[in-house]
């Protein structure tokens, strides 16, 4: 009885798109594969409809769901994808919660018609624990004005009050590419990131960096 009323309440939920539309879709990706056309361009020469967009963040959000959450990253492990840039990084995180995969208000029927381009760019939301093993090499300028490249703990570097900001921007991008090369098709229609980084014991870092641990 409980797998009968879940099946329904999965139904309930689910947004059904035509097969047809299903398959044309399908097709178009895979013509996309080998053209560079930008996302706005693809929507628009291939003739995208509001269907065909909620089968798209379908899945996107498919793909999402294979990001593997509560497992080990090392930028610098032999698995780690070798299409992701880490710069002078040597992290590993945690990807501990991912949410909005697939935006609620395509449930809500009032809400249905005014879905446009955009539904495929919709913030997913992205919690991640940064392990305090892990260095980044900073240029620092010295007393007699040159730079050294100096390695810092990344805890240390993130709660730095002049560069903290854009160690933890960096941090954020490679997480996110690393999570795009699990779907492809979230780096090409550009879809946008919330991701909020903590430390292992759990603060977030971004109020570290502020002060407010």
């Amino acid at each position: 009885m409980r797998d009968i009323i879940r099946k329904i309440l999965k139904e309930h939920r689910e947004v059904v798109i035509p097969n047809n539309k299903k398959e044309y879709v399908d097709k178009a990706l895979k013509m996309w594969e080998t053209d560079p056309m930008n996302a706005t361009n693809f929507i628009s020469n291939f003739g995208i409809d509001i269907d065909m967009l909620i089968y798209i963040r379908q899945k996107i959000a498919e793909q999402l769901s294979n990001v593997p959450i509560g497992k080990e990253i090392w930028t610098l492990g032999k698995d780690f994808p070798d299409g992701v840039g880490v710069g002078n990084y040597d992290i590993k995180f945690v990807i501990t919660q991912m949410d909005d995969l697939f935006p609620d208000y395509l449930l809500d029927e009032e809400k249905y018609g005014r879905i446009n381009s955009a539904i495929v760019r919709e913030d997913v939301g992205v919690n991640a624990k940064i392990l305090t093993s892990g260095t980044v090499h900073i240029n620092i300028q010295q007393d007699d004005g040159e730079y050294e490249l100096i390695e810092m703990p990344i805890m240390e570097a993130i709660s730095d009050e002049e560069f903290g900001w854009e160690v933890e921007s960096e941090i954020k991008d490679i997480i996110w590419f690393y999570i795009c090369t699990i779907s492809p098709l979230a780096l090409k229609f550009n879809v946008e990131s919330d991701i909020t980084l903590f430390s292992e014991n759990d603060w977030d870092v971004g109020l570290v960096r502020r002060g407010y641990d």
